[in-house]
């Protein structure tokens, strides 16, 4: 039921305002709606599930006087049940519409400047668009809606220069193209990255050459130039052709304009160049583990971590992951403790426990981490497949002497990621690969074998896929 899902989102603070609007004739002059409200917040929002009976008992708060059979309400009983039902769902819809309206002054540009000159206030309008102006100048960061409250902001002045028959004598024109174009080439760069994206990691098709109709406005040096811009063009550039020198750039305009731009805005550009160091390492280029830490860190001190007040898991995950490999082992600690209470309820203590585990593993102290992921509760799949390969390297780390049940849990684990049905073909392959080669490995360790290490080596390197080739490679080595 739409109504009250929507209503069960609400702040018990929320609702006691909502109360008011409900209360209000200005809003509302519907008893039965008021009645259906109160009940609800009653009886019903965050209590129970909105099933036959509760219908049922809410159309006999509303309606006292009519009757209803044992077997529930009838068809007419229903459609005006809902009826109510709807109308309060638009009140709900036109309270928050109030809320954003009291967080953010952009409905005035929209609404309240074209009623003012609809009925000729031309003195408190100027009065209005001065100030908000002045307002909007004094920003050192400026986004795509400022551009767009700008352009409204000059729209109305030229619809009040028109009405007073001064347009011959002055006009805008230059100041509502600029603010336009800017909002428009903004977002259309914005919109760009996230077809690239989609693009990544969906097979679906997506129309690369809308971004085309930019490319006149970006002859504009003016335009080229404009900070938010720049740093737009070069993630885009770092999608299409990935290189350390396109990425060196993005980290230094970053730091060249990190001050003149919005610090919500600066995280997707962080998250690309952290996406990048990731692609490098999966090629197998270690040393970027610290470039991805030193960005985390970064993130960290503009508070860029935290999305709607809880911290991403798998985030945190590669946060952890980067700290441990350049052995800042404190620091992750410190992390993990600092961001513990901005993960999800659900899904906290597994999590914590899979970091504490992960810490522990690139210590060395395997038992530990064995002990943590053992503790490690399903998360989601991506946890659940480290959780499950991770035990695997502690098994075989600690293995002091040759386990038949060890090997047993190696072979478990193989028809897991078999039978995985979330996984693509190649990566089922690539973790079958890693755990036939750790099976030999394994036996090889323990003499239990007569495989060679040069002939398993051999094999590993003729695999085109394997989940994790390089840390194969250094336990052979060592042997």
């Amino acid at each position: 039921m739409l109504c009250i899902d929507l209503l069960n989102t609400f702040s018990e603070k929320e609702l006691q305002d909502f109360s008011h609007v409900v209360h209000c004739r200005y809003f509302n002059t519907d008893a039965g709606v008021t009645t259906l409200f109160e009940v609800l917040w009653k009886s019903v929002l965050g209590k129970k599930t909105y099933n036959e009976q509760v219908k049922t008992m809410l159309y006999q708060k509303i309606f006292p006087d009519t009757a209803v059979a044992d077997e529930g309400l009838t068809k007419k009983q229903r459609n005006t049940l809902q009826s109510k039902i709807n109308a309060l769902k638009t009140l709900a819809e036109q309270f928050l519409m109030l809320e954003a309206e009291k967080e953010d002054d952009r409905c005035k540009y929209i609404f309240l400047y074209p009623k003012l000159l609809e009925r000729k206030q031309y003195s408190l309008f100027s009065r209005h668009a001065k100030r908000d102006k002045k307002q909007l100048e004094d920003k050192a960061a400026k986004d795509t809606a400022y551009y767009a409250q700008r352009y409204k902001i000059e729209e109305g002045r030229i619809d009040y220069l028109h009405q007073n028959g001064k347009l011959l004598e002055e006009d805008n024109l230059e100041d509502l193209n600029y603010h336009l174009d800017l909002y428009y080439l903004l977002s259309k760069l914005k919109h760009h990255l996230t077809t690239l994206s989609l693009k990544r990691v969906s097979a679906g098709k997506y129309d690369l050459d809308a971004v085309k109709m930019t490319d006149l406005l970006l002859e504009n040096v003016v335009y080229a130039k404009h900070p938010l811009v720049q740093l737009y063009l070069a993630n885009i550039e770092l999608f299409d052709q990935p290189g350390d020198a396109i990425y060196i750039r993005l980290l230094e305009l970053l730091n060249r304009y990190n001050e003149v731009i919005p610090v919500r805005l600066l995280k997707p550009f962080y998250t690309s160049a952290i996406n990048y160091c990731m692609y490098q390492i999966r090629t197998g280029q270690s040393l970027y583990f610290k470039n991805m830490f030193e960005l985390y860190q970064i993130m960290d001190e503009k508070e860029l971590i935290i999305e709607d007040g809880f911290v991403p898991i798998d985030t945190l995950r590669n946060m952890i992951i980067s700290g441990c490999r350049v052995g800042a082992f404190d620091l992750a600690i410190q992390l993990l403790e600092q961001y513990y209470s901005f993960i999800s309820r659900p899904v906290r203590e597994s999590v914590y426990n899979f970091n504490m585990g992960l810490i522990a593993f690139h210590q060395k102290d395997y038992e530990q981490a064995h002990e943590q992921f053992i503790q490690t509760k399903p998360v989601n799949t991506a946890y659940d497949i480290n959780v499950r390969v991770l035990t695997l390297k502690c098994l075989y780390e600690s293995g002091k002497e040759y386990s038949e049940p060890t090997v047993q849990a190696f072979r478990t684990a193989e028809s897991y990621f078999k039978n995985h049905k979330s996984l693509t073909g190649r990566a089922r392959l690539s973790y079958k690969n890693f755990i036939r080669i750790l099976i030999n490995l394994y036996r090889i360790q323990h003499r239990a074998t007569k495989m060679t290490l040069i002939s398993l080596k051999e094999k590993l390197e003729q695999q085109e896929v394997n989940s994790d080739k390089r840390w194969l490679l250094e336990k052979i080595n060592e042997l």
